[in-house]
């Protein structure tokens, strides 16, 4: 499934926890500008997604009775 590519800033120097996805590399390219403005000696890097991987968690299986009696085989 194609989605579209999305860019993030992180702190290079902290662990952060990424709150929003921009749509255009301009938009994170101001917002890693703007963090590091604030944040004096603190660097911010501007990440591209390339790919990701996605595996449901639950897979639900249903179970039937076996057949008792050989007559009722529907075959």
């Amino acid at each position: 499934m194609k989605e579209n590519i999305f860019y993030i800033v992180i702190n290079d120097d902290f662990p952060t926890d990424v709150s929003h996805k921009h749509a255009t590399f301009k938009s994170a390219d101001i917002e890693a500008q703007r963090l590091a403005y604030k944040c004096l000696g603190q660097k911010f890097i501007v990440m591209q997604s390339l790919i990701g991987y996605h595996k449901d968690a639950l897979i639900k299986s249903e179970f039937v009775e076996p057949y008792e009696n050989d007559d009722d085989i529907p075959f």
